[in-house]
Parts: C-alpha cells; sequence; structure tokens
C-alpha cells in the first residue's frame, strides 16, 4: 500500500506499515533518512474542567531528531503498534482496526492521523480516556 503526504485515516493493522513509511518520510525530509533534519511536536490536552469551563494544555517541543530506531510500526497479537523514537522520548500509537480503510471513529478510540504537506495531526485518546491531539511538523532550517 502507497501512501501520499496528503492521506488521512484511522490507524489500522493494514496500513500501520505504510502509515510507518509516511511518518519516516516526513520527519526524516524524504525517502532517505537524515539524522540531520529536525521536526516540531505540538501536544495539545483539551481539559473540561465543568460543564461551563474548559481549557487546552499544550506543550511544544521544537528542533527534535529521530532517535534509535527511528518510527517503527508493526501488527503484534492482531494489533498495530506505531511508535515515533525522538530526542525528547517515545510518542506511541496502537489500534485494533482492520482491513486498509476502516469507518471514521469521532471518539478517537482508534487514532485518526490527517497528513498534510510537512506535518500531521493525530487525534487519539490515552489509556485513562484523555483526548490527545499531537501535531508533528517538519522543521525548514535551510533559510
Amino acid at each position: 500500500m502507497k501512501l501520499s503526504m496528503y492521506w488521512d485515516g484511522m490507524l489500522t493493522t493494514d496500513n500501520v506499515e505504510a502509515v510507518g513509511k509516511l511518518f519516516n518520510e516526513l520527519l526524516s525530509h524524504g525517502p532517505e533518512s537524515s539524522p540531520d533534519k529536525f521536526h516540531t511536536v505540538i501536544a495539545a490536552l483539551p481539559v473540561a474542567y465543568d460543564k461551563e469551563d474548559a481549557g487546552l494544555s499544550m506543550y511544544v517541543h521544537t528542533s527534535q531528531k529521530l532517535y534509535d530506531k527511528g518510527v517503527t510500526a508493526e501488527v503484534k497479537d492482531g494489533r498495530a503498534y506505531l511508535t515515533i523514537h525522538n530526542s525528547y522520548g517515545l510518542w506511541m500509537l496502537d489500534s485494533l482496526l482492520s482491513g486498509e480503510r476502516a469507518p471514521y471513529d469521532s471518539t478517537y478510540k482508534n487514532p485518526y492521523l490527517r497528513f498534510k504537506g510537512n506535518q500531521v495531526t493525530i487525534w487519539h485518546r490515552a489509556p485513562a480516556g484523555n483526548l490527545l491531539v499531537w501535531t508533528f511538523a517538519a522543521e525548514d532550517h535551510g533559510e
């Protein structure tokens, strides 16, 4: 399966390897992995305090590099696993969905990804149930 930098969909056991390749291409700025390429990660955690009050915690990690294994994608025990190893740490996603294209799930119990040119945004739930929104964006230091 070949995906483009403008692909969106749910992470599944059938597409996790193609999604992993797309992540590697995005974060290494091309099909050839380069340890000298940087990316930014934005992690957003929407928080509802009560019925009338909500907030948004934002965490921004600039000038990150792929580290160790880079991006790994595998299917194990019927579950898709995608792990991004960068200089901040590990960013891990998993999904029980199967098929090349799974139906959209607005509850985000399984990760939904949207690649858009030089970035990818992921909507998913933490194991505790919190909604998480992560964006990985390629940095351009060529200016």
